[in-house]
């Protein structure tokens, strides 16, 4: 006798009126044996799925029901672990090609999108580094700017030369 059943040759008998008929301690039948609520042994006791009590309820590895089923912290399945918008590990969390957070989206150099990849300056390639417009570093060619030291000196003996001499302008004044 067990349970308040009893198995007589091949009748079996609820001796006590519970409803356990065969004294496994089913007493409704059910399947539940005893008691705990899982009427078919295979853990689950009070039918939502979770078999082993993990919080799984549907096997699919997620514990707590927010979407990680592996346990790295991607929730949505984009590859993101750890919610920062990076879903690939390279590093740029919000797709716009900026892996190191510098500004440069495309990795050309340029930080902040004024064609200047290398710092110097020089924002369109053609060699003006300060945007006087000289491209070579020769001279400057901004307009209004006195022309290197050289070249005046060179102009000025040029206009001297031009001139006639003195004693010709002197004669010239006295004859006016």
């Amino acid at each position: 006798m067990e349970g308040g059943g009893w198995r007589g040759g091949d009748v079996d008998v609820d001796v006590d009126g519970d409803g356990d008929v065969d004294g496994d301690g089913d007493v409704d039948g059910d399947g539940d044996v005893d008691g705990d609520g899982d009427v078919d042994g295979d853990g689950d006791v009070d039918g939502d799925g979770d078999v082993d009590g993990d919080g799984d309820v549907d096997g699919d590895g997620d514990v707590d029901g927010d979407g990680d089923v592996d346990g790295d912290g991607d929730v949505d399945g984009d590859g993101d672990v750890d919610g920062d918008g990076d879903v690939d590990g390279d590093g740029d969390v919000d797709g716009d090609g900026d892996v190191d957070g510098d500004g440069d989206v495309d990795g050309d150099g340029d930080v902040d999108g004024d064609g200047d990849v290398d710092g110097d300056g020089d924002v369109d390639g053609d060699g003006d580094v300060d945007g006087d417009g000289d491209v070579d570093g020769d001279v400057d060619v901004r307009a209004g700017s006195a022309p290197p030291p050289a070249q005046e000196l060179r102009h000025r003996a040029e206009g001297f030369l031009l001139q006639p001499p003195l004693v010709v302008r002197a004669a010239a004044l006295h004859l006016q």
